[in-house]
């Protein structure tokens, strides 16, 4: 387990990046040239498996939005009703799609 920030110039086979919610990554107080330049970083570490996530609801019960950079790479979440207990997903090869964010 470790952060965006200390895998810059690393890979691994699976990243999961949880909480990629709007006002939470990016940030409202952070620098959004930044957080995108972390996001690309994030993404583009996996080699076979990436993983994203977000709450659907913030700490005050409101509903939350996925980030927007979700919709800059056109990833779409999927509904939780999309998945079924037991079935195995498979997996989409990462790195490809993915061009440079700025």
């Amino acid at each position: 387990v470790s952060t965006i920030h200390r895998y810059k110039g690393r890979e691994a086979p699976v990243v999961y990046m949880p909480g990629l919610a709007h006002g939470l990554f990016p940030s409202v107080r952070g620098d959004l040239l930044e957080e995108r330049r972390l996001f690309y970083v994030g993404v583009t570490r996996a080699m076979d498996e990436l993983w994203i996530s977000y709450p659907e609801f913030g700490s005050d019960d409101t509903s939350n939005s996925p980030s927007f950079f979700l919709t800059e790479v056109s990833l779409s979440p999927k509904e939780s009703s999309d998945y079924e207990v037991g079935r195995k997903i498979q997996p989409v090869k990462v790195g490809t799609q993915m061009g440079l964010m700025i």
